[in-house]
């Protein structure tokens, strides 16, 4: 009998959380259509603008979206297309492992970084000691 009573009262409150959840989403969708009731009546052409605004800016994130999808499916069928040309030209057996390749990309950085001079541009000491006088 004790373990129904914990049992209907996690219910009870699981329901309660869902039910209060679920309003903030109703509220938050329906603030969100009044804003553009509002901009309809107040000015066509504004709400139309804004409207169109809002539209460009999702098919840009779309379209950047597909673009990274279709580079990077592009890309790795590059890197696999050129590592079996490699490892086929290559008499050792294969060309260069991903961490040589970045540990050689890291040094080239850091002998640029070392060139131009602000390898040592960097403050020592903890961020909370600069504050302290």
């Amino acid at each position: 009998p004790e373990t129904m009573v914990f049992v209907a009262a996690a219910a009870v409150s699981a329901g309660a959380y869902g039910a209060y959840k679920g309003g903030q989403a109703a509220v938050k969708g329906t603030k969100q259509k009044l804003n553009d009731i509002k901009l309809e009546r107040n000015g066509k052409a504004e709400y139309n603008a804004k409207s169109k605004e809002r539209a460009s800016r999702l098919s840009a994130i779309e379209k950047k979206h597909s673009a990274s999808a279709t580079a990077s499916t592009s890309i790795a069928g590059a890197a696999g297309r050129s590592s079996a040309s490699a490892s086929a030209s290559a008499p050792g057996g294969g060309g260069k492992s991903v961490e040589e390749r970045l540990a050689e990309r890291r040094s080239a950085k850091a002998a640029a970084a070392a060139t131009s001079g602000t390898a040592g541009s960097k403050k020592k000491g903890s961020v909370l000691s600069r504050f302290k006088k």
